[in-house]
């Protein structure tokens, strides 16, 4: 179990041999939205194994370059460095700021959806 979730693992499939994952899920809803999590998973795996030179997501870019900007502010003397550390606490915002912008219950369409970033910025 994981949290209240029960989960069945299987093991001992030999390399390269095929094997099933089983979905199971209340609605045909949450069955389909596991299956496409499923098959971007098994893409992104597969893509990486074929090209290993991988960009990382889900904000990395923006907390590297937070840290390098945060690093500089350190270095840098007198009120620039204030100015410095804001920019660096921005760049630490933004995979929040578009996770919240991007929920996807949140919005019916693309259309609202565009609108929404529109208005954002």
């Amino acid at each position: 179990m994981i949290g209240e979730d029960k989960l069945i693992h299987f093991s001992g499939v030999a390399m390269g041999q095929a094997c099933t994952i089983v979905l199971r899920g209340d609605s045909h809803h949450v069955l389909d939205e596991a299956e496409r999590s499923l098959h971007d998973a098994l893409r992104v795996l597969s893509q990486t194994v074929n090209d290993s030179r991988v960009l990382l997501g889900g904000g990395w870019p923006e907390m590297v370059m937070a840290k390098e900007v945060d690093e500089l502010a350190r270095r840098t003397p007198g009120k620039k460095s204030l100015a410095i550390e804001a920019f660096s606490r921005a760049l630490l915002a933004i995979p929040t700021i578009i996770q919240e912008l991007l929920r996807p219950t949140t919005y019916s369409n693309a259309e609202n959806l565009k609108l929404h970033l529109l208005h954002a910025l």
